[in-house]
C-alpha cells in the first residue's frame, strides 16, 4: 500500500523521535526534505526478525541456497565431508586466490567513478554520509583491529590482491569455533555482538543485508535457520535515490547509484567475482 510523502515523512519523524536518549540534533540547515533522515542518521536499534530468504551477505550473496557466499558455501561442504577441515580450508582458499579485488570500482561493479589506483575499501555508499577517505581509514582500523585479535599483524582480508594463507587460516579456524559453539548451545541472541543488517526496498519489496555479524549470519543460514533476530540500522528506499547523501553531493550519478542498489537487491556480484562464480558451478570447489 503507498502513502502520501507528507504521511510517510510524518511517520518518519514519529519514528525517529522516540529515540530520545540521542538527544535533538539540528539539521535545519542541512535537510529539506525529511525523508533525508534515513540517510543522515541510523535508526534506533530495534531487534527484529528476518527471513533467510531475504538476506544479503558480503554484499551481494543470498543467504539461502543456492548461494555462491563462500562461508555458507564452505560450511555446507563441511558439513557434507564429516566436517572436514581440509574441504573448508581449500574453498575459502580457492575464494580468495579467484577474488582479487584491485580497486573500488571492482569491488562495486562500476565504472569511472573511483581513481584506478583506489584501495577497494575507498569509497562510500551512495546511500551513506562521508567520504571514500573517511571510509577507507574505518575498514582498515577495522580489518587491523579484527585480524590482530588473531595474531595477525596486518589488514588482510579475503579477496586482497595478495593472498595471505594466515588469513585464510584465521577465517576457516573461526568458522568451525563458531559453528561447534552454535551448533551445541545454539544462538543465543547477544545485544552487544548482535546481526546487523540494512534494509533494501523496492516498491513493495524488500531484502536485508548483514551489516555487521557475516559469520554468525553466514552460519545460521548453513545451519538451517529459517528466521534470525537482526538489529536493523538503516532502511534505503531505492524511489529516494536522488536525495541519498553521495548522489546528492555528486560523487555518483543516478543511474550508477541505482545499478549498485540493484546488485545487492537482485543478488548480482560484480563481475569480479565470476571466476570464483564458475569454480562454484564447476564443482571445482
Amino acid at each position: 500500500m503507498k502513502i502520501s510523502r507528507f504521511k510517510f515523512a510524518k511517520k518518519l519523524l514519529g519514528f525517529l523521535v522516540k529515540n530520545k536518549k540521542q538527544g535533538i540534533i539540528d539539521h535545519r540547515d542541512k535537510i529539506n526534505d525529511p525523508r533525508e533522515l534515513f540517510y543522515v542518521n541510523n535508526l534506533p536499534k530495534y531487534l527484529i526478525n528476518l527471513s533467510i530468504n531475504n538476506g544479503r551477505g558480503w554484499r551481494w550473496f543470498t543467504l539461502n541456497e543456492p548461494t555462491y557466499h563462500p562461508f555458507i558455501y564452505g560450511l555446507k561442504k563441511y558439513l557434507d565431508n564429516n566436517q572436514s577441515y581440509s574441504v573448508l580450508k581449500d574453498i575459502i582458499d580457492t575464494y580468495s586466490s579467484s577474488v582479487r579485488l584491485k580497486n573500488a570500482n571492482e569491488a562495486l561493479g562500476i565504472n569511472n567513478v573511483f581513481p584506478e589506483k583506489s584501495s577497494p575499501f575507498a569509497f562510500v555508499f551512495p546511500w551513506n554520509t562521508g567520504t571514500p577517505e573517511f571510509y577507507q581509514e574505518k575498514n582498515y582500523q577495522s580489518r587491523l583491529k579484527e585480524n590482530l585479535l588473531y595474531g595477525l599483524n596486518s589488514d588482510a582480508f579475503l579477496g586482497d590482491m595478495v593472498s595471505t594463507p594466515e588469513k585464510v587460516e584465521i577465517e576457516v579456524n573461526r568458522l568451525i569455533s563458531l559453528y561447534q559453539s552454535i551448533s551445541e548451545k545454539g544462538y543465543i541472541q547477544n545485544n552487544s555482538k548482535s546481526i546487523y543488517a540494512n534494509l533494501m526496498c523496492y516498491n513493495d519489496q524488500y531484502v536485508w543485508s548483514v551489516a555487521g555479524g557475516q559469520h554468525r549470519a553466514a552460519i545460521l543460514a548453513a545451519l538451517g535457520y529459517t528466521k534470525i533476530p537482526v538489529v536493523v540500522k538503516k532502511i534505503i528506499r531505492r524511489e529516494d535515490v536522488d536525495i541519498w547523501p553521495a548522489v546528492k553531493s555528486g560523487i555518483y550519478d543516478r543511474e550508477t547509484a541505482l545499478s549498485i542498489f540493484d546488485r545487492y537487491f537482485y543478488a548480482k556480484p560484480p563481475p569480479v567475482f565470476d571466476k570464483w562464480i564458475k569454480a562454484v558451478d564447476n564443482g571445482v570447489v
